[in-house]
């Protein structure tokens, strides 16, 4: 998902909510609380709106339409549904630039973390583990074996258990192709997933006045950024146009 995406159209994150069977649940009368996001680094906060459900589809099918402000952030942005008779639900969706978040040598930090939820052998989330050296591993495209990655998980407190974030450091992005990753502890299920890391291209430089710094600014987009969704720096930002292109 784009930061600061301007289409309502492509903030809609679909939820699929069952019961403890696993059956779909329909009709759900939802309340202010129900829905939480979390941005990387900031704390827990009630979503702006409620799901909706749409007609004509299988029960327990809903959508959360997200508000503008809601995307302006980097990273993984937590969401967890709640509500009585139904199945916790928590994940993220990734929030970029347009490109991909796990770029080569990617050195916005935002973008080099990872998104974990971290469940016992009956399913439940589980917070507060005490992680130790080697509880994260790593294998890179062309490795014959895994390896510890640098830093080890942190808990996402103050909303349902299980949440955490892995931050990834530069140098193990520094091969284009698969990067696999797991976490081990005694308490949970194995957690093992990959991410692609590509190598996009810089199009643009982009510039701008960037009105918190007082002063004019440039960045790198891949795209044509006039919404300075590529930009990192305080903002906000008027004036925004092509300065050359690259390549």
């Amino acid at each position: 998902m784009l930061r600061n995406e301007p289409d309502a159209n492509l903030r809609v994150i679909p939820l699929f909510v069952v019961d403890s069977l696993g059956a779909g649940v329909a009709g759900i009368s939802w309340s202010a609380g129900d829905l939480k996001l979390c941005k990387y680094g900031d704390a827990w906060a009630s979503a702006t709106n409620l799901p909706t459900e749409p007609t004509g589809g299988p029960a327990g099918s809903y959508e959360l339409a997200l508000a503008v402000g809601e995307t302006n952030t980097l990273g993984p942005l937590f969401y967890s549904v709640e509500h009585a008779g139904i199945q916790t639900i928590a994940s993220a969706v990734l929030i970029d630039y347009g490109a991909s978040p796990f770029a080569l040598n990617e050195a916005n930090v935002d973008l080099r973390v990872l998104a974990l939820f971290l469940i016992d052998s009956l399913g439940a989330g589980v917070g507060g583990i005490t992680f130790a050296s080697g509880d994260a591993k790593k294998i890179k495209a062309g490795d014959g074996s895994w390896s510890n990655l640098t830093n080890l998980p942190v808990e996402i407190t103050g909303g349902v258990d299980g949440c955490y974030t892995l931050q990834l450091e530069q140098a193990e992005l520094d091969i284009a192709g698969v990067l696999g990753y797991q976490v081990t502890t005694a308490s949970t299920r194995d957690f093992i997933d990959a991410i692609t890391v590509t190598n996009p291209p810089a199009l643009y430089r982009m510039r701008a006045f960037d009105a918190g710094l007082s002063r004019m600014v440039y960045w790198n987009a891949n795209s044509i950024d006039t919404l300075g969704a590529q930009y990192v720096g305080p903002g906000p930002l008027s004036g925004s146009v092509v300065f050359r292109r690259l390549g």
